[in-house]
Protein backbone atom coordinates (compact mmCIF):
# COMPACT_ATOMS: atom_id res chain seq x y z
CA UNK A 1 0.00 0.00 0.00
CA UNK A 2 1.52 3.33 -1.01
CA UNK A 3 1.40 6.22 1.43
CA UNK A 4 0.91 9.84 0.43
CA UNK A 5 4.43 11.37 0.15
CA UNK A 6 3.31 14.49 2.02
CA UNK A 7 2.35 12.33 5.00
CA UNK A 8 5.79 10.74 5.05
CA UNK A 9 7.24 14.25 5.39
CA UNK A 10 4.80 15.04 8.18
CA UNK A 11 6.43 16.59 11.21
CA UNK A 12 6.74 14.13 14.08
CA UNK A 13 4.96 15.62 17.06
CA UNK A 14 7.19 16.19 20.08
CA UNK A 15 6.68 13.64 22.82
CA UNK A 16 6.37 16.32 25.50
CA UNK A 17 3.62 18.05 23.52
CA UNK A 18 1.75 14.74 23.16
CA UNK A 19 2.05 14.06 26.88
CA UNK A 20 0.91 17.59 27.69
CA UNK A 21 -2.08 17.24 25.38
CA UNK A 22 -3.10 13.93 26.97
CA UNK A 23 -2.76 15.40 30.48
CA UNK A 24 -5.02 18.29 29.49
CA UNK A 25 -7.56 15.86 28.04
CA UNK A 26 -7.43 13.70 31.17
CA UNK A 27 -8.01 16.85 33.24
CA UNK A 28 -11.05 17.74 31.08
CA UNK A 29 -12.42 14.18 31.45
CA UNK A 30 -11.85 14.27 35.22
CA UNK A 31 -13.56 17.65 35.46
CA UNK A 32 -16.54 16.28 33.52
CA UNK A 33 -16.58 13.22 35.80
CA UNK A 34 -16.62 15.39 38.93
CA UNK A 35 -19.15 17.96 37.73
CA UNK A 36 -21.62 15.60 36.04
CA UNK A 37 -22.50 13.58 39.13
CA UNK A 38 -23.37 9.89 38.91
CA UNK A 39 -22.98 9.72 35.13
CA UNK A 40 -19.76 11.73 35.25
CA UNK A 41 -17.27 8.93 34.67
CA UNK A 42 -19.31 7.66 31.74
CA UNK A 43 -19.49 11.16 30.22
CA UNK A 44 -15.76 11.70 30.85
CA UNK A 45 -15.10 8.38 29.12
CA UNK A 46 -17.19 9.49 26.14
CA UNK A 47 -15.12 12.66 25.92
CA UNK A 48 -11.88 10.64 25.97
CA UNK A 49 -13.24 8.35 23.25
CA UNK A 50 -14.26 11.03 20.75
CA UNK A 51 -11.91 13.88 21.73
CA UNK A 52 -9.54 13.47 18.78
CA UNK A 53 -12.49 13.63 16.38
CA UNK A 54 -13.37 17.15 17.50
CA UNK A 55 -12.22 20.36 15.81
CA UNK A 56 -10.51 18.89 12.73
CA UNK A 57 -8.68 16.14 14.58
CA UNK A 58 -7.90 18.18 17.67
CA UNK A 59 -8.98 17.41 21.20
CA UNK A 60 -8.95 20.27 23.68
CA UNK A 61 -5.45 19.21 24.75
CA UNK A 62 -4.09 18.84 21.24
CA UNK A 63 -5.52 22.21 20.21
CA UNK A 64 -3.85 23.81 23.26
CA UNK A 65 -0.39 22.45 22.33
CA UNK A 66 -0.69 22.76 18.54
CA UNK A 67 -1.13 19.11 17.54
CA UNK A 68 -3.68 17.29 15.39
CA UNK A 69 -4.53 13.67 14.61
CA UNK A 70 -4.84 12.71 10.96
CA UNK A 71 -5.64 9.50 9.13
CA UNK A 72 -2.39 8.10 7.81
CA UNK A 73 -3.77 6.84 4.51
CA UNK A 74 -5.59 10.01 3.42
CA UNK A 75 -4.30 12.87 5.57
CA UNK A 76 -7.87 13.74 6.54
CA UNK A 77 -8.54 14.91 10.12
CA UNK A 78 -9.37 12.16 12.59
CA UNK A 79 -13.10 11.45 12.85
CA UNK A 80 -15.16 10.15 15.78
CA UNK A 81 -14.86 6.51 14.69
CA UNK A 82 -11.05 6.59 14.41
CA UNK A 83 -10.82 8.63 17.60
CA UNK A 84 -12.73 5.96 19.53
CA UNK A 85 -10.50 3.24 18.10
CA UNK A 86 -7.22 5.07 18.81
CA UNK A 87 -8.30 5.92 22.35
CA UNK A 88 -9.32 2.37 23.35
CA UNK A 89 -6.08 1.88 25.35
CA UNK A 90 -6.85 4.99 27.44
CA UNK A 91 -10.45 3.94 27.93
CA UNK A 92 -9.27 0.53 29.15
CA UNK A 93 -7.22 2.32 31.79
CA UNK A 94 -9.94 4.84 32.71
CA UNK A 95 -13.16 2.78 32.75
CA UNK A 96 -12.35 0.53 35.75
CA UNK A 97 -12.72 3.61 37.96
CA UNK A 98 -16.49 3.06 37.63
CA UNK A 99 -16.22 0.00 39.89
CA UNK A 100 -16.72 1.17 43.50
CA UNK A 101 -13.75 0.47 45.72
CA UNK A 102 -11.72 -1.79 43.44
CA UNK A 103 -11.85 0.43 40.36
CA UNK A 104 -8.96 2.67 41.31
CA UNK A 105 -6.83 -0.34 42.26
CA UNK A 106 -7.51 -1.94 38.87
CA UNK A 107 -6.61 1.31 37.16
CA UNK A 108 -3.35 1.53 39.10
CA UNK A 109 -2.40 -2.14 38.61
CA UNK A 110 -3.47 -2.50 34.96
CA UNK A 111 -4.04 0.97 33.50
CA UNK A 112 -0.81 2.60 34.63
CA UNK A 113 1.43 -0.15 33.20
CA UNK A 114 -0.58 0.01 29.97
CA UNK A 115 0.04 3.78 29.74
CA UNK A 116 3.74 3.21 30.39
CA UNK A 117 3.78 0.74 27.47
CA UNK A 118 2.08 3.31 25.24
CA UNK A 119 4.63 5.96 26.22
CA UNK A 120 7.47 3.51 25.63
CA UNK A 121 6.20 2.83 22.10
CA UNK A 122 6.01 6.55 21.31
CA UNK A 123 9.62 6.92 22.46
CA UNK A 124 11.04 3.69 21.03
CA UNK A 125 9.47 3.50 17.59
CA UNK A 126 10.79 5.73 14.83
CA UNK A 127 7.21 6.36 13.73
CA UNK A 128 6.23 7.55 17.24
CA UNK A 129 3.02 5.54 16.92
CA UNK A 130 1.40 3.92 19.90
CA UNK A 131 -0.94 0.92 19.88
CA UNK A 132 -4.00 3.15 19.45
CA UNK A 133 -2.45 4.84 16.40
CA UNK A 134 -1.69 1.46 14.83
CA UNK A 135 -5.25 0.23 15.48
CA UNK A 136 -6.86 3.34 13.97
CA UNK A 137 -4.22 4.01 11.27
CA UNK A 138 -3.64 7.53 12.56
CA UNK A 139 -0.64 9.76 13.18
CA UNK A 140 -0.18 12.83 15.37
CA UNK A 141 1.28 15.87 13.65
CA UNK A 142 1.72 19.56 14.29
CA UNK A 143 -1.46 21.45 13.47
CA UNK A 144 0.60 24.25 11.98
CA UNK A 145 2.77 22.29 9.53
CA UNK A 146 6.17 23.66 8.78
CA UNK A 147 6.46 24.89 5.18
CA UNK A 148 8.22 22.51 2.81
CA UNK A 149 10.85 24.40 0.87
CA UNK A 150 13.39 23.17 -1.62
CA UNK A 151 17.09 23.94 -1.40
CA UNK A 152 16.64 26.27 -4.41
CA UNK A 153 14.10 28.30 -2.40
CA UNK A 154 16.52 28.53 0.51
CA UNK A 155 19.32 29.73 -1.84
CA UNK A 156 17.03 32.40 -3.32
CA UNK A 157 16.20 33.77 0.15
CA UNK A 158 19.85 34.38 1.06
Amino acid sequence: MSKNPLLRKSTQAAVTARIGAKLIDMFVATLIAILAGPLGILLGSCYLAIADGLQNGQSVGKKAVGLAVILETSGDPCNFKHSAIRNLPFLMAWLPTIIPGLGWWITILVGVPWMILELYLILALDSGRRIGDALADTIVTRSDPLPITSSADADNQS
